[in-house]
């Protein structure tokens, strides 16, 4: 698989909200043509989407196709009542496993990412969704490394035979 492949499909898992607005956006911003059309603009972007709304867009879009069909609707009445209290992103996560039961949004935090082995930690947990979708995923190698001497991290992982450099020589690491 491309090294452009891959890396969207690790990105997309990731930021599938941030993908949905900003798509969104795109597609109002390509029907503004004119000055009384950026008007029209300005009132759909502050008007809100219902809960309801919301969950049947991500319905529509294959959000849940991956999620056991036993955990679906629970999962929507998750994102129903998040969005509803706060317009935010539902989600569970398997109380055990601690993996979220729709197989798509993943807790990230950036400091543990940044630990050692946060990163392949990352991938690991992700492999469930991976498996899904019929993606194999192979960490052939990982390499992190800080230089007390330069005061800087070298970071490199090799994925289904490609390498990819996380950081190189990156000051400002911890």
């Amino acid at each position: 698989m491309s090294r452009i492949v891959m890396s969207i499909l690790i990105i997309g898992l990731i930021g599938l909200a941030v993908f949905l607005m900003i798509s969104k956006i795109k597609l109002i911003l390509s029907k503004i043509k004119s000055e009384s059309k950026k008007e029209e603009f300005e009132s759909i972007k502050h008007s809100k989407v219902s809960a309801e709304q919301f969950v049947k867009t991500i319905d529509s879009l294959g959000y849940f196709k991956y999620a056991d069909q036993r955990n679906i609707e629970k999962l929507k009445q998750d994102h129903l009542e998040s969005f509803r209290h706060g317009g935010s992103w539902g989600g569970i996560w398997d109380d055990e496993t601690n993996l979220p039961l729709g197989l798509r949004h993943y807790f990230c935090d950036g400091e543990s990412v940044f630990e050692h082995g946060g990163f392949t930690g990352m991938l690991e947990e992700m492999n469930s969704t991976f498996n899904k979708i019929g993606f194999n995923l192979s960490i052939d190698s990982h390499f992190d490394e800080w230089d007390s001497k330069n005061d800087w991290i070298n970071h490199t992982i090799t994925l289904n035979g490609t390498d990819y450099v996380i950081f190189k020589n990156f000051k400002g690491y911890g």
